[in-house]
């Protein structure tokens, strides 16, 4: 992954801990929540092979449930924003 020298020592501490000898895709799934709080995901194919790390875009904490979400879901039809974690509508985004 490109990105990998170019991302913090604690982004690169915790792809390093991939564990080659175990499931492949729990390791990935651990990863990706290891790497959410410092705003990076992946993602990864049939193989299990982690590929293509990113930096997420507006990331923030959600007022209503405190979880730190990626991304806010536009929906046209409403002309809002929702939480991703528990569906809470930001309507000052839109």
């Amino acid at each position: 992954m490109k990105e990998y020298n170019e991302c913090g020592y604690e982004v690169r501490q915790i792809l390093d801990s991939f564990d080659f000898e175990g499931d492949a895709y729990k390791e990935c799934d651990r990863l990706l929540n290891e790497l959410e709080p410092y705003g990076y995901t992946f993602e990864y194919g049939l193989d299990g092979e982690p590929y293509n790390l990113k930096k997420l875009d507006n990331q923030f904490i959600c007022g209503s449930c405190q979880e730190f979400v990626p991304s806010y879901t536009y929906s046209e039809e409403r002309d809002i924003d929702e939480c991703n974690a528990c569906k809470t509508k930001n309507e000052d985004n839109g």
